[in-house]
């Protein structure tokens, strides 16, 4: 993915309607627009984060410089005062996230950008396409690698999606996966510029370059130069003969058996049967790795009914495509003007917003050091919360369409979400910086904190999320003000 700070992230509409603002004298007005989704992807019950870092990186460096300007110049729509102003122009605003990593569900902040008007819409688009895009891959590994210990039993998951990954170089796909819970890519510039551990063996190609049915040759040339990375692909020409070509290679020339990986047919008796060939052969460390347009579900039927004896999965299309679902919808929507709440209305209720700058209180419980998550509740930014603690009063939580409500008793402990990450223009409180290391673990932990039912793969479950009584009441209010009738009007001449 090539950086660009490029200001023209954005779609036209969000310059003319600068210029609108900028000509109406309002332009500057002090605006609330937050980022978040109505439905979780996959038909599954939570979000994974992601893309933060990348999109702090962006903000950091946006400018107009003076060849946009000309650019735009040539258009004939824009006004010399309009262009003068976007010239040289940078980002002042500040932006509230949850770290990346974290878990969302409906209708929850991920960000809140505060800051002049035209500044806070125009950088609606690519905040969009950097966190939709991360959130929905890294969602997506977490259920792949939550399929893939259902049976209590821990096996790593490789990404291997370069060459089906639609954007260039692949590295959004790669780095997203990796805070999802994949444990290394195959893609090497993920591997160097991010830092996330590579892995890989050899092709099809590399067997056929020794001649038909020449595997042996081809086994013992890649075991010789690559003693450390023994791992085969075996199934060229006849799967099961492979598996048994690679054990016979590595006793021949005294090295250790890493591996075999399956690409095609019955891959759960296949596994069962290589197992045996290795344990047999003299190599029970050896691993079974497994491959071929896998995704969570066809891992969950081998993990936990097909009796597979595979150790590792190699996911690539599925997940860098997000095939099943491969667009999140993520909304960015104006939440309030000079402080002043705002809400939008919908003849489709899920689409109605929630008017005002909010926050989300995370309420959960916590033993023997686990941590388990109870439920959320969307508060008004400026609830006297503090950023962690215990309740000192019941709260209660409201579901936004039916009212139904949530009580969380006093002395329930709550975290609370959002947290200063830019200030000014300027990135704050080392998120851009974090390491990918220490985002990962932090969605592996957010994941481990859920309900049991949240990760399940055959329904959605209604993860606890409402809006407290305040937040609940501003909106109803406001629900029935804009929905009043109008007054009759008054004849001419009455």
């Amino acid at each position: 993915m090539q950086k660009t700070n490029s200001p023209f992230n954005c779609d036209f509409y969000h310059l003319t309607m600068a210029q609108a603002l900028f000509h109406d004298g309002k332009h500057d007005e002090d605006t609330t627009f937050e980022l978040y989704v109505r439905k979780m992807p996959f038909k599954g019950s939570y979000l994974v984060t992601a893309g933060l870092a990348d999109a702090l990186e962006w903000i950091r460096d946006w400018k107009f410089t003076q060849q946009h300007v000309a650019w735009l110049k040539t258009h004939g729509l824009f006004s010399d005062g309009f262009l003068s102003m976007l010239e040289g122009a940078r980002l002042s605003v500040d932006i509230d996230a949850i770290p990346e990593g974290s878990l969302a569900f409906p209708n929850e902040p991920i960000l809140r950008v505060r800051g002049k008007a035209w500044q806070a819409s125009i950088i609606e688009s690519a905040l969009l396409n950097i966190l939709n895009g991360q959130s929905l891959i890294a969602t997506k590994a977490s259920r792949v690698v939550t399929a893939a210990g259902l049976d209590g039993q821990k096996r790593s998951v490789l990404e291997f999606g370069l060459r089906r990954a639609q954007d260039d170089g692949g590295l959004m796909p790669s780095r997203a996966a990796f805070v999802g819970g994949a444990d290394a890519t195959s893609n090497v510039e993920a591997g160097f510029r991010y830092g996330i551990p590579v892995k890989g063996t050899h092709a099809h190609s590399f067997i056929m370059q020794y001649g038909n049915g020449e595997e042996m040759a081809a086994f013992r040339a890649y075991a010789k130069a690559m003693p450390k990375n023994a791992v085969f692909l075996v199934d060229t020409y006849d799967t099961l003969q492979g598996v048994q070509n690679a054990v016979t290679v590595c006793r021949e020339l005294g090295v250790t058996l890493g591996g075999v990986r399956l690409d095609s047919g019955d891959m759960a008796a296949l596994s069962i049967k290589a197992r045996q060939i290795m344990d047999e052969g003299g190599f029970p460390g050896a691993k079974v790795f497994a491959s071929n347009d896998l995704d969570e579900h066809t891992i969950r039927d081998m993990v936990t009914k097909l009796g597979a004896k595979i150790d590792v999965f190699g996911v690539g299309t599925q997940l860098v495509t997000a095939a099943d679902q491969p667009a999140l919808g993520g909304v960015y929507k104006l939440k309030s003007v000079a402080g002043i709440p705002l809400i939008k209305l919908s003849e489709t209720p899920e689409k109605t917003t929630v008017p005002g700058d909010t926050d989300v209180l995370r309420l959960f419980t916590e033993e023997g050091g686990k941590r388990r998550f109870l439920g959320d509740t969307i508060i008004p930014a400026s609830a006297n919360f503090p950023a962690e603690g215990a309740l000192e009063t019941a709260l209660t939580s409201r579901h936004p369409a039916n009212g139904e409500s949530v009580s969380y008793p006093a002395g329930t402990r709550f975290t609370r979400l959002l947290t200063p990450v830019v200030r000014n223009g300027k990135p704050v409180n080392g998120h851009m910086e974090k390491p990918l290391t220490d985002i990962r673990q932090n969605a592996l932990e957010n994941v481990a904190a859920l309900p049991d039912e949240a990760r399940v793969f055959h329904e959605a479950w209604p993860y606890p999320t409402g809006l407290s009584e305040e937040l609940y009441g501003l909106r109803e209010t406001l629900i029935k003000k804009l929905r009043a009738p109008a007054p009759a009007l008054t004849p001419k001449g009455a």
